[in-house]
């Protein structure tokens, strides 16, 4: 019964990309329009916070193109996507051979108070819990600025900046960040223990049209570990310091990031750590991550996603271990955690539309901010499969995870996704939980 579960996840999973590929070239797309209309101008209503430029940077439309309703449809998504705005709409006013294009958006609170809680190990006897405060669009620029402190069983102390357009005309995007934490290991399979770490990190790159962006990043991180057994940081006393720089290239034609319905990511990542320093540390990290979205019509559409992580050089120490679980959750082992130095999975779901996008406010306030608040919900089938092993071990001895399910998405307003989901794991094992944001 296990292995017949586990070949037809993986089956499930090799068919659906497949018939994905098919599905691009049957669904693509006429931009074609019946008549052609010259852009004469763009107008922007609604932004009160929220510069223009901001808006216009998101759009492929511009002063002097020819219109197209498929154009106009992808910037209305693309502006949505930037998570500032409770409702965008496009229009056009007609003038002969010309017409004047209006975007007209809501605007959304921008500095929130949000409450950091999480259980370790499943344990309820280990709580951590904490406070944070951002600011998602600071001077109207999409500037983003964040802090947050937890206590208990872990304890954090961080803080962010972003800038998506640091140099206006050159589109140079830079963040800065500083954290630090007493955190005990992920995994306690070797015994859980504290560790301390201290990290400061900076990153600049550019943005070439709308789509692709290189950024890089050099950061500095201390690791220390008062229990030096077993090998738990490079150097033999418990205290590793080095930099890092690594630089990502990515292409992310998605029409939005809080759930896709159309679109590529493609995107792949290498990063030295130990980077020109004495340090015991001297690694690799190479990573890829590649997802498509594909309408198949009423709203639906069917999505896949393939992604790696794959270490090299010097011994890797357990705080660099990659997993299975946390960020790359394999549903059917939803609770489970898989170690090592690599690891490589996959995805594949057909989300049914069940409710389309509906909007409603309210009214018992007349606040802004609580007008026309999105609505839609989703059905899911899904299988993902993944395995994760370390360096010392055989690929082929490593087994697959692989899980199966249904679930229900709940697209809530300000860009909360809420999904009840359930899965059978190639044991046979049944689960059912609750997670939020979209699965990839």
């Amino acid at each position: 019964m296990n292995n017949i579960v586990g070949r037809m996840g993986r089956w499930f999973f090799h068919a659906a990309g497949a018939l994905t590929c098919l599905a691009a070239f049957v669904l693509a797309e006429d931009n074609r329009s019946a008549k052609s209309l010259s852009i004469r101008s763009i107008r922007i209503e609604g932004n009160e916070t929220t510069q223009p430029q901001v808006i216009l940077r998101e759009m492929a439309l511009h002063k002097g193109d020819t219109l197209s309703e498929i154009s106009l449809d992808r910037d209305r998504n693309r502006i949505y996507g930037l998570r500032l705005f409770n409702n965008v709409t496009a229009t056009h006013q007609d003038d002969g051979d010309s017409t004047d294009v209006l975007i007209s958006v809501v605007e959304r609170w921008y500095i929130f108070p949000f409450p950091v809680f999480g259980i370790k190990y499943n344990d309820f006897g280990k709580l951590y819990y904490g406070l944070g405060i951002s600011h998602q669009n600071f001077r109207g620029r999409d500037e983003k600025i964040s802090a947050a402190v937890t206590f208990g069983y872990d304890q954090s102390y961080s803080v962010s900046y972003q800038n998506p357009r640091l140099i206006e005309d050159e589109d140079i995007f830079f963040r800065v960040g500083l954290s630090y934490q007493h955190v005990h290991s992920l995994n306690v399979v070797s015994d859980e223990y504290d560790q301390i770490n201290s990290s400061g990190s900076i990153s600049l790159g550019k943005r070439y049209g709308l789509y692709q962006s290189l950024v890089g990043t050099a950061s500095f991180d201390r690791w220390y570990v008062p229990d030096t057994s077993q090998g738990r940081t490079a150097t033999a006393y418990g205290d590793d310091k080095f930099w890092s720089f690594g630089v990502r290239y990515s292409y992310d034609s998605r029409n939005m990031r809080e759930y896709p319905t159309e679109g590529t990511l493609v995107a792949a990542e290498v990063r030295n750590q130990g980077f020109g320093s004495e340090s015991n540390v001297h690694t690799f990290a190479y990573s890829a991550d590649v997802r498509h979205y594909t309408p198949v019509g009423g709203g639906s559409l069917f999505a896949w996603r393939t992604y790696g992580t794959f270490m090299a050089g010097g011994v890797v120490p357990p705080y660099q271990h990659v997993f299975l679980g946390y960020r790359n959750r394999l549903r059917g082992y939803f609770r489970e955690r898989f170690e090592g130095e690599n690891i490589v999975g996959g995805a594949a779901e057909l989300r049914v539309q069940l409710i389309s996008p509906h909007y409603f406010s309210i009214d018992l306030f007349d606040i802004r901010q609580l007008r026309s608040l999105r609505f839609a919900l989703y059905g899911g089938l899904f299988t993902d499969v993944g395995k994760a092993w370390f360096r010392s071990s055989n690929f082929g001895d490593v087994p697959w995870r692989a899980g199966s399910g249904v679930g229900l998405h709940f697209l809530l307003p300000y860009s909360l996704i809420l999904r009840a989901e359930c899965a059978l794991n190639d044991n046979g094992a049944a689960e059912a939980f609750v997670d939020i944001g979209v699965s990839f």
